[in-house]
């Protein structure tokens, strides 16, 4: 294992850069500057210094990588099986005072067993490996500055050592890493503490009780999102987490084709202290990128379910800290150039990443975004429950990796707007509707939706254009999650329907067109509703329904309220009548005087409370009929006058 061999990857700090082509230079023997024992020490120094460099960054930065540590011991088990058809399984073993990972990947070659060793990565130009860095193995020393390392390599042979790295002199961690490298020495001998059969690597960390937090974070991370690992990476069969809390197992146990060139159902089996569950995963995967949802089942049809806490983005594993970013499923990617610390994907912000991996980024989130709306249409067109929740987008959080307008004017552009175009609403008939053609009641709580969406199905249509009613809340809240996003008005959208939009089409469809432009009758009204429904009970809904979800104005300014001569006027135009008797109201009648066109139907209970144009009561309309009469005296009495003034003596 010669130093011509070897090529280190130390970081991406422009030292160690001009070290590690200086150390190359040497070694073409085009400078005599060095000789072969001076380059290794150099090369040995830049290594160490790289190390402590690292160690200081993760003690400064702890609750940053604290929950890092077990995806970069996955992923050196993924990689170490990168291209096999072999089945991955992968195994944390937590007891009081050690935790020991283990896996059946690939065995180490020795050169992989210097490098980790001395920091770096041999897989840069590895076909279908993801590590990217050389520093992510350095994390698991958060659990401990130990690490006691044994297993098989490529060839057989057995090895085991111990690698320590404490922070200190350059010379100090130097040397501790060149004894690590001294006592790996393969052989043929048995291990001192035999693996099972299974297995091919072991790393065993000392844990103690300031570390305690480090491991209990990881493990819980690693039960929350370990389906969704063993559901984007193909190597994986199973996880296995053993601790005082008991076993937890994750196995894939079918990949199932649901249809050509579509998605897939992927059931993962969790087994937790005995109880065993099977649950569902749809995935929809192009070549290098996929994106997964969960699912549940219900009478023999599926349901989408929410992702809750999980990270969206992957690169094979979570990039930790992507929980919030705008996208409604999990996307992986095996082409996304991540962060140092893996905590995201720059997207329109260098970050230190070249432009060429930047623009990588955002075509992977393109094609991610295509596979949403292709598993979007296959759920609706599947007749699945929730598939809203596939169109219901987050809002954009602040990340120092991404700008907020350009991945705004993306969202608009690749998701939105296609989610707005496809038929992914269905109907109550099950039939599938584009959501800028249906109607979707929007309203300030799941009640209000569906208060609005009775009445919007009592209103006379061609088709059936609303969402089913137990779905209508959910695409309330997709467009609501559009219209924050795109920072617009709700009513923007082609699709939807407020309590004020449905105030507006009753004065519109109630208006005669053929006498006063000021008459709205209610005849016209009960022509535009199904039959059966009770006009004055449909208005007096309406009329609560906008008062309850503050569209009270609504009341006020379209004529939606009946009165009782038959029309429809606007809340401010009607008096509200305070037990005035019908001998009174049919002595007005006489007089000429409409009094029911001004007076609001007593059936409308949900403006008990309004006055409107004030109160009329008995007194006050005797006190009008008197006064109307003397006026009518002194003019032409009449038989009509005489009939009048004899009823309202009667009264």
């Amino acid at each position: 294992m010669g130093s011509e061999n070897i090529e280190l990857k130390h970081g991406s700090g422009r030292g160690v850069r001009a070290l590690h082509n200086f150390l190359k230079y040497c070694e073409t023997g085009k400078s005599a500057m060095m000789n072969k024992d001076g380059i290794e020490k150099a090369r040995e120094a830049g290594a160490a210094q790289e190390v402590r460099k690292h160690l200081k960054h993760l003690k400064i930065n702890r609750d940053l990588y604290k929950s890092r540590w077990i995806w970069e011991l996955l992923q050196n088990a993924r990689d170490a099986s990168a291209g096999k058809t072999t089945s991955l399984t992968a195994s944390v073993e937590h007891q009081e005072g050690e935790l020991a990972f283990l896996h059946n990947g690939s065995g180490f070659t020795g050169n992989q067993v210097y490098y980790l060793i001395h920091h770096g990565s041999t897989k840069v130009e590895l076909k279908g490996t993801i590590g990217q860095f050389g520093s992510g193995f350095l994390t698991t020393h958060l659990l401990s500055s130990k690490i006691d390392v044994s297993g098989f390599l490529n060839d057989g042979q057995s090895f085991e050592f111990r690698l320590e790295r404490e922070t200190g002199s350059i010379q100090s961690i130097a040397a501790l890493l060149n004894k690590a490298w001294d006592d790996f020495k393969p052989s043929n001998k048995p291990l001192t503490v035999a693996m099972p059969n299974e297995f091919t690597t072991r790393f065993v960390y000392p844990i103690s009780k300031e570390a305690s937090e480090v491991v209990a974070e990881g493990i819980a991370n690693l039960k929350r999102c370990a389906p969704f690992v063993v559901v984007f990476n193909h190597e994986f069969s199973t996880i296995n987490i053993k601790s005082a809390g008991g076993t937890t197992k994750f196995e894939v146990t079918e990949r199932k084709l649901l249809e050509k060139d579509g998605p897939q159902l992927v059931t993962v089996e969790e087994t937790d202290g005995g109880i065993h569950r099977k649950r569902k995963y749809l995935l929809a995967q192009r070549e290098k990128d996929s994106v997964a949802i969960p699912l549940s089942m219900s009478e023999g049809s599926f349901i989408c379910l929410p992702l809750d806490d999980i990270p969206r983005l992957f690169l094979g594993f979570p990039l930790v800290g992507t929980e919030n970013f705008s996208f409604p499923a999990v996307i992986n990617s095996f082409r996304f150039a991540p962060t140092e610390p893996r905590d995201g994907v720059c997207l329109w912000r260098s970050q230190g990443v070249e432009n060429n991996e930047n623009q990588e980024n955002q075509a992977a989130l393109e094609k991610a975004c295509g596979l949403l709306v292709e598993m979007l249409q296959f759920a609706t067109d599947s007749g699945w429950s929730n598939a809203y929740r596939l169109a219901e987008i987050p809002n954009i959080q602040h990340q120092n990796w991404l700008d907020k307008n350009k991945l705004r004017d993306f969202l608009k552009e690749f998701l939105i707007e296609k989610i707005h175009q496809t038929p992914a609403v269905l109907n109550e008939a099950g039939e599938a509707i584009p959501p800028k053609e249906s109607e979707i009641p929007i309203a300030n709580t799941p009640e209000g939706v569906r208060s609005l969406w009775d009445l919007l199905v009592e209103w006379r249509k061609d088709g059936d254009i609303w969402p089913r009613r137990d779905e209508a809340a959910g695409w309330c809240d997709a467009v609501k999650s559009w219209a924050k996003l795109s920072q617009c008005e709700l009513l923007t959208y082609d699709g939807v329907i407020d309590g004020r939009k449905l105030a507006s089409k009753v004065d519109s469809v109630s208006h005669d067109k053929s006498v006063n432009v000021t008459t709205h009758r209610i005849s016209f009204l009960a022509n535009n509703l199904r039959e059966g429904v009770s006009v004055i009970d449909w208005l007096d809904r309406l009329i609560g329904f906008l008062r309850a979800n503050g569209q009270g104005e609504a009341v006020r300014e379209h004529r939606i309220v009946p009165s009782q001569g038959g029309f429809l006027r606007a809340l401010p135009d009607l008096h509200r009548d305070v037990g005035i008797s019908e001998e009174l109201k049919a002595v007005a009648g006489l007089l000429e005087w409409r009094i029911k066109t001004e007076l609001r139907d007593t059936w409308i209970t949900s403006l008990e409370e309004e006055p409107g144009a004030g109160d009329w009561d008995n007194d006050y309309i005797a006190g009008e009929l008197i006064g109307r009469l003397q006026d009518r005296a002194e003019k032409t009495p009449d038989a009509a006058f005489a009939g009048a003034s004899v009823r309202l003596l009667h009264t």
